[in-house]
């Protein structure tokens, strides 16, 4: 994969990724956003990195830890929406428990 392709490739996830940001209302729209951008941040680390030669495995490293940022963070906001959603559920008498 050449440079140019990569660069492009980031910049149109990254784009992806903010616009479904900006646009999304739903909580499953706007995670899958935020992974969109987190995939072109490491494509992007990856590439720019791994062309330099001195610090190639320093990509490996920002991806890895964009990538457990990025999923961190939608798990909590995933978790934070269903205790919402139960406990809203739960003040209308919807549960039987």
């Amino acid at each position: 994969m050449t440079l140019r392709l990569a660069l492009a490739v980031a910049v149109a996830l990254l784009a992806l990724g903010w616009g479904g940001l900006l646009l999304r209302r739903s909580l499953p729209g706007i995670l899958a956003s935020l992974l969109t951008a987190a995939g072109g941040v490491v494509l992007l680390a990856v590439a720019l990195l791994g062309q330099s030669g001195s610090n190639a495995s320093l990509g490996d490293v920002i991806a890895i830890a964009v990538i457990l940022v990025a999923t961190a963070g939608g798990l909590t906001a995933l978790a934070v929406h269903l205790a919402a959603a139960r406990a809203a559920r739960r003040a209308d008498r919807l549960e039987p428990w």
